[in-house]
C-alpha cells in the first residue's frame, strides 16, 4: 500500500497563495507571506521575524493545515472544467473539496483523495 499523502507540490502553478502553510524540504514548517513567478517569500514558525526567499519547488502545501487544503481545493475546483478532465469526476472532486473549502475536519484518507486529484489535474504522478 501506497503512503498516504499529507502535502502538495509548491511547484505547481498558482496552487500556493499569500497565507498558505508550507513545509521546506528540511521539514521547517512556514507560511507563504508573498509569492512572484517561482519564488516565494515565507516566514518560519519559530524564528519570530525571520522570512526567507526560497524556491516554490523546495516547499509543500502542507495539507495537515485547514488553510492548506482550502487553498489547494480552491485551486483544483478553478481547474474543473478545464478541458479534458472526465466530468464523471467532478462529483467526487467536488465533495471531498466542500469539505477543505469550509474548514471542516478531514480524515488522512480523505487528506490524500484531495492531495491525488490535484496531481491528477497538475499531471504529475500519483505514485
Amino acid at each position: 500500500m501506497t503512503d498516504l499523502l499529507s502535502t502538495f507540490y509548491g511547484d505547481v502553478p498558482g496552487v500556493l497563495l499569500r497565507g498558505s502553510p508550507v513545509v521546506y524540504i528540511d521539514a521547517r514548517q512556514g507560511v507563504v507571506v508573498s509569492i512572484v513567478n517561482d519564488r516565494a517569500s515565507v516566514g518560519w514558525r519559530g524564528w519570530p521575524g525571520r522570512i526567507s526567499d526560497e524556491r516554490a519547488d523546495a516547499l509543500r502545501l502542507d495539507l495537515t493545515d485547514k488553510s492548506a487544503r482550502a487553498h489547494l481545493a480552491w485551486w483544483i475546483v478553478a481547474r474543473l472544467g478545464d478541458p479534458g478532465v472526465n466530468p464523471e469526476s467532478w462529483f467526487e472532486a467536488r465533495r471531498i473539496c466542500d469539505l477543505a473549502e469550509m474548514n471542516r475536519s478531514m480524515t488522512p484518507q480523505q487528506i490524500d483523495t484531495l492531495a491525488r486529484l490535484g496531481l491528477r489535474l497538475a499531471n504529475r504522478s500519483t505514485t
